[in-house]
């Protein structure tokens, strides 16, 4: 899993936060914020302005930033903020409607107050993976807490909307609530689906052909999230590879 070789890493990273003395990388990081994932964000910020940047109000970080060449679009600084408030409150993991935010943020759309949105598994699954790799960049409080009812039911229905009998990668923390959506006939199926799916070659996904029947659509369904998040996973390292290009002092 990319997930062990992240956190393994974790702490190496947070490392090279501290010894490093040429902030150029971040700044080029910076500069193109779209695409770019938060934890990389997270890390150039540290780069350039210390872990204290956390505590400052927004309008002073966007005017640092542009203070710095860096301009923000409004998407950049939802996406910032969502990342920001992960170290400072995780409301995520237990506040269905900060979850909901979070996941909008960090698939750059300027979220509405006063709207409910259902984000597709795939971004979901995103949005918790960098939600953990944010969590685990704190030096002093990097728990990660477990998923509260509101979040599992609020996945859930997503999901059961989304036609999921069962819940993808880092969305299974939702799948006894997604289980009661559905009839209790389905259960042998969702058994069936899992099975078929683990023994799946995810290497070869991309060129796999699915059948157009209900295990079929439910393979491609995953099929999809999978490739997703590998594929978002893939550009996180690409944006760390670019902060660690940077000299470290010796």
């Amino acid at each position: 899993m990319q997930e062990a070789r992240f956190l393994s890493e974790v702490s190496n990273l947070r490392d090279y936060l501290v010894k490093t003395a040429n902030v150029s990388p971040a700044k080029e990081l910076l500069k193109q914020l779209t695409g770019r994932s938060p934890v990389a964000i997270i890390m150039a910020l540290r780069l350039l302005h210390g872990q204290g940047f956390i505590e400052w109000e927004p309008e002073t970080l966007w005017l640092t930033l542009e203070h710095d060449g860096i301009s923000t679009t409004a998407e950049d600084r939802h996406k910032i903020q969502a990342a920001i408030t992960l170290l400072k409150n995780p409301a995520f993991f237990w506040d269905s409607i900060v979850f909901q935010r979070t996941v909008q943020a960090f698939d750059e759309e300027v979220t509405d107050p006063d709207s409910l949105v259902e984000p597709h598994a795939a971004v979901m699954s995103w949005a918790i993976y960098s939600a953990i790799a944010v969590r685990r960049l704190d030096e002093e409080d990097n728990v990660v807490p477990e998923f509260d009812e509101d979040v599992q039911a609020f996945v859930a229905v997503c999901l059961r909307r989304q036609g999921f009998v069962l819940a993808p990668e880092y969305l299974d923390f939702s799948q006894e609530v997604l289980d009661k959506q559905w009839a209790k006939k389905d259960a042998s199926f969702t058994k069936e689906v899992k099975d078929a799916f683990e023994h799946l070659d995810k290497s070869a996904l991309a060129h796999t052909e699915f059948a157009e029947d209900p295990l079929g659509v439910q393979l491609a369904q995953l099929s999809g999230c999978h490739l997703y998040l590998a594929e978002k996973i893939s550009s996180m390292y690409d944006d760390i590879g670019l902060l660690k290009s940077a000299p470290l002092v010796t």
